[in-house]
């Protein structure tokens, strides 16, 4: 399980790449790519991909206070599907391994 400060630290570590790269939020939205994205990772690392159990726990210890229910998140999320690919193009290759 992730603890709080973990999560909030990839969150920034998510925001800050989604800045650099230029990517705009629409302004309408309460839930940021950002939001949405750490809230998948959260569901693939901790709830085994269970996506509504990442979104209550996100809601729950208040790391998301205006997160969007399971299907507009699903919705969210598939939006934003090519985003998260140029995201892990920019992340997997900078990574060194030892």
């Amino acid at each position: 399980m992730l603890c709080k400060d973990k999560i909030i630290s990839i969150f920034c570590l998510i925001d800050d790449i989604l800045k650099g790269i230029d990517h705009k939020d629409d302004k309408r939205r309460k839930v940021s790519d950002s939001e949405v994205i750490i809230t998948a990772i959260v569901s693939s690392t901790s709830f085994y991909g269970n996506h509504s159990s990442a979104i209550k726990f996100m809601k729950e210890y208040s790391l998301i206070p205006n997160m969007l229910d399971t299907s507009r998140f699903n919705r969210r999320l598939h939006n934003i599907a090519r985003l998260l690919y140029e995201l892990f193009e920019i992340v997997i290759p900078n990574i060194n391994i030892i």
